[in-house]
């Protein structure tokens, strides 16, 4: 609360008190060090920090890291989230200190969080353009280690916003928009699906396979192609009767002795349910 904030709130104190609780901090830090902005106070050189709201995060299949992504695992990561984390540049530990992530909230299908900036690093951010975001998280999605200033963010709408953007106003309705969003994109699929295992194309048991690739091709914009591409299978399974009803020739009994004395282990229905009459 003394440093960057804590879920979006920063201490109102003065100089002195500042100063002081920096102090207590710092001697009750298990491995006395404590985070470079406590021991900023202390020295008298705190920055001044920049708020700025940011997108973080998205539901969606991320394939190359064996993840899916579900809005409850957004609403998991924002409640698991705890403590300040750093702002680093592209995942990599650095002497420049540019701020930190201090909270974070789940809205609908995305992910949104408050970095707390020091003026050197809004303005470089500023000046260079660098906005993009990506965030590292833990495997079981209840964990954010960091977040990170990318050249090539993983989600391409993560990026930190203009300074004067307000969270509450300008985003109730985009996350609704993005949740029905989500939630008609996710009908179509399974229709897609259902169609294709209707047509024989793919087996039922692939289901849940075929459901994934074709949603994460829909969010790189290949949707299309790849269900045109099911759609040429030749076809796996035939729904129906797969083998005409076969009239059956009565056995006589010279053909019932020979197949009893030459195949005592096949009934002899079976056998005669294969004959067809020509």
């Amino acid at each position: 609360m003394i440093g960057p904030g804590y879920r979006g709130e920063r201490a109102e104190v003065d100089d002195e008190k500042r100063r002081d609780l920096a102090e207590k901090i710092a001697a009750a830090w298990p491995d006395g060090q404590p985070p470079k902005y406590v021991g900023d106070i202390l020295r008298g050189s705190a920055p001044n920090w920049i708020d700025r709201r940011a997108k973080l995060f998205e539901i969606g299949e991320y394939e190359d890291k064996e993840l899916s992504v579900s809005c409850e695992d957004l609403q998991r990561l924002a409640q698991g989230f705890d403590m300040p984390v750093p702002v680093l540049i592209e995942h990599v530990e650095n002497p420049l200190h540019l701020g930190y992530l201090t909270q974070v909230e789940a809205v609908g299908a995305e992910l949104f969080g408050n970095l707390a900036l020091t003026p050197e690093a809004e303005r470089l951010i500023e000046e260079q353009g660098a906005k993009s975001l990506s965030i590292s998280v833990s495997r079981s999605l209840d964990k954010i280690f960091e977040v990170s200033i990318v050249a090539h963010p993983r989600v391409e709408s993560a990026r930190l916003f203009c300074a004067n953007f307000n969270a509450v106003e300008s985003n109730e309705w985009k996350a609704e928009a993005l949740k029905l969003q989500q939630q008609v994109a996710a009908q179509e699929v399974d229709k897609s699906v259902e169609d294709l295992i209707a047509k024989g194309r793919i087996a039922p048991v692939s289901r849940g396979a075929a459901r994934r690739l074709l949603f994460s091709a829909n969010k790189r914009g290949i949707g299309d192609e790849i269900k045109a591409f099911l759609e040429s299978l030749p076809v796996q399974i035939q729904f129906g009767e797969l083998v005409p009803q076969s009239v059956e020739a009565p056995a006589i009994g010279e053909e019932v002795d020979f197949y009893r004395r030459h195949f005592p282990n096949i009934g002899i229905e079976e056998i005669m349910k294969r004959k067809v009459r020509k």
